[in-house]
């Protein structure tokens, strides 16, 4: 089993590759079959090896269920509509970042992250990534 440790911002590749960070570094729209959705763009750095992965608001949705620590986690709210103006995009963007910093650390601070873990998997390229 290999393990993992989230660094943030003090991450450097000189680490090598058990420790590992990431930003969100965008937003872009995605029009697919008449349903546009925003997509984030996220960048993870692992050691000298680095990859984005794109994510959707409902992946991150999902994942807040998957690590739920039984305390109340701030977390941008659900909207009923697609809501795709700027500002909000760049705002929830902002809040979806320190949410995932938050359980990152307190994912570190328990135990290591290993490859079998939710949050290891969240952060790799799949298929349904659109």
């Amino acid at each position: 089993m290999v393990a993992y440790t989230y660094l943030g911002k003090d991450f450097s590749n000189r680490f090598g590759i058990n420790f590992f960070t990431f930003t969100i570094d965008s937003v872009s729209i995605k029009d697919i079959c008449c349903d546009p959705h925003a997509l984030y763009i996220i960048t993870v750095k692992q050691g000298k090896n680095s990859w984005i992965v794109n994510k959707r608001y409902k992946d991150f949705f999902a994942l807040k269920y998957d690590v739920e620590y039984g305390e109340d986690m701030e977390f941008p709210a659900k909207t009923w509509f697609h809501c795709l103006d700027p500002t909000f995009l760049e705002n929830r963007k902002e809040q979806l970042s320190s949410f995932l910093q938050l359980i990152l650390h307190k994912h570190s601070a328990n135990n290591y992250i290993t490859e079998e873990s939710t949050i290891w998997k969240f952060l790799q390229n799949n298929d349904d990534d659109l």
